[in-house]
């Protein structure tokens, strides 16, 4: 029995309560960045009474708890977001601990999980993804792919989940760092290519004001991004779960007469009715490389 098998239930506490304190930081990110907030130099404070909040304010989950999701000066409600967000990463830490030991494999699997949560969340808030997050995603996929280039040994291959879909190539199993390059241009090509033509198509159609566009110019390089993790024998698969999240949504929005109201995006940028698309991305690209 190994020193880690010892202490393995010491270990999995410590990477819960890391996974914890990186969601919280995710949170910050979140709700920081749309604001234009320094995630760095200024002080956790209460966004409703401005006041800053005390270090044991800041426990993740525990603080939460048991100050019932609120300030402890004003009281304000939080929502649940703070608490699914530290959950989310700390069980995923945990996980991937578990499927991959220590390992760059678990390093790099986090990183792209991390960013892909706080893409999703503040495209979901703002109807963008921003630059500096994608290029964290581009740079992170880069640098391990070089690493994985030369020491192909550090590379774990978990594919294991086969869906019966024709549109996925078969994995070799092997890293493979074409099908990364590869993924990569032919991710961002496709939507680029995509949202002109959709945007041509329906600003003739007058479905669309002359500034609006059919998406985000963020979505192309977040699949990019995405398939410099996946590939390019899974970006079909990324493609098509995002795609048919995406839809699904959609006719559900339309159904219940819950679409966003289009005065809450005073620039008009926004088309009435539209839904943020890289949260779906995100999410199909968790799927497809994390499990």
């Amino acid at each position: 029995m190994s020193l880690l098998e010892n202490y393995s239930g010491i270990i999995y506490l410590f990477l819960f309560i890391l996974g914890a304190s990186l969601g919280s930081f995710a949170g910050v990110i979140i709700s920081r960045w749309p604001l234009g907030i320094s995630i760095v130099w200024q002080k956790s404070f209460c966004a409703s009474c401005q006041r800053p909040l005390k270090i044991w304010h800041n426990v993740p989950i525990l603080s939460y708890l048991y100050l019932r999701g609120r300030c402890a000066f004003c009281k304000k409600f939080y929502g649940i977001r703070p608490l699914v967000i530290e959950l989310l990463c700390a069980f995923c830490l945990l996980a991937l601990y578990i499927k991959l030991g220590f390992s760059f494999a678990l390093l790099e699997r986090f990183i792209f999980f991390f960013v892909l949560l706080c893409l999703a969340y503040i495209d979901i808030d703002t109807f963008c993804l921003p630059y500096s997050l994608l290029a964290a995603l581009i740079i992170t996929g880069v640098v391990f792919s070089i690493i994985y280039y030369y020491f192909p040994s550090f590379w774990v291959d978990y594919y294991g989940l086969k869906l019966p879909i024709p549109l996925v190539f078969s994995s070799s199993g092997l890293f493979s760092l074409q099908d990364r390059v590869l993924g990569a241009l032919s991710g961002g090509g496709i939507f680029a290519t995509i949202n002109l033509v959709a945007t041509f198509i329906l600003r003739k159609q007058k479905r669309l004001l002359s500034h609006q566009w059919a998406m985000g110019w963020g979505d192309p390089i977040l699949l990019s991004g995405i398939a410099l993790f996946v590939g390019l024998s899974h970006l079909l698969l990324v493609i098509f779960l995002a795609s048919a999240m995406g839809a699904l949504l959609g006719i559900l929005q339309k159904f219940i007469h819950k679409a966003k109201e289009e005065e809450k995006f005073e620039d008009d940028d926004v088309a009435q009715g539209a839904l943020p698309y890289g949260p779906f991305l995100a999410i199909a690209g968790i799927f497809v490389y994390l499990l």
